[in-house]
């Protein structure tokens, strides 16, 4: 699937009927794509799953049809760690592989967040690249100054791991970030101590602060 130009950020749309096979198709990539420790998945994401905006609406428009499909044994409600979760059921995996040959599910939230970040940082990247050189042209006069104060430094220091963190991440997020397979979960590795998440977007506007002269 190709990167798509990038609609408002609320792409979801309003709750709206669909066949039992786009839900069990939705609810099996929602398994497939799931973060973290435990079976099945919350209902709020398997509304995402299927194009849906998350609330009340969309649960109540969903709840005959997945009481429906727990009566014919596809799914299960379970309970894990105080969380209501769906779980397809071996009968409602065999019929979710069914469906994934014959029905077409929309974007999936892991895609939507990879395409919607790479935009945002094609955008912002040469707005962060002249932050950063800014940064270190303060720097060097500051430095050639030879009567800089401790707090000074100090100062200097947060404001350039800040700008070149912000800088790595739209860097990562632009070009280096690869397109997620729908046949697995897109998990970034851990971040070490030194440095944020990779697809971090924290601090991406141009922004003010102590000695920065306006702008980071």
């Amino acid at each position: 699937m190709s990167a798509t130009v990038i609609e408002p950020l609320n792409e979801l749309r309003k709750f709206e009927p669909v066949s039992d096979a786009v839900v069990l198709a939705a609810l099996d990539r929602a398994e497939r794509h799931r973060r973290g420790t435990g079976e099945g998945v919350m209902g709020s994401t398997l509304a995402e799953h299927l194009g849906f905006v998350r609330g009340p609406w969309t649960a109540r428009g969903l709840r005959p049809q997945l009481d429906a499909l727990i009566k014919a044994g596809a799914l299960e409600r379970v309970k894990r760690q105080g969380m209501v979760r769906l779980v397809l059921t071996e009968k409602g995996r065999t019929q979710a592989a069914r469906a994934r040959q014959t029905v077409a599910l929309p974007e999936s939230p892991q895609h939507r967040l990879w395409r919607q970040t790479r935009r945002k940082a094609v955008e912002r990247i040469d707005g962060l690249r002249e932050d950063a050189h800014r940064a270190v042209q303060d720097a060097g006069r500051l430095l050639d100054a030879g009567e800089a104060d401790s707090e000074a430094l100090f100062l200097l220091a947060v404001r350039l791991r800040a700008v070149l963190q912000y800088l790595g991440c739209a860097t990562y997020c632009a070009r280096e970030w690869a397109e997620p397979d729908d046949a697995r979960a897109d998990i970034e590795d851990d971040a070490p101590a030194y440095r944020l998440s990779r697809r971090s977007t924290v601090g991406w506007g141009r922004l003010t602060g102590p000695g920065t002269e306006g702008e980071v």
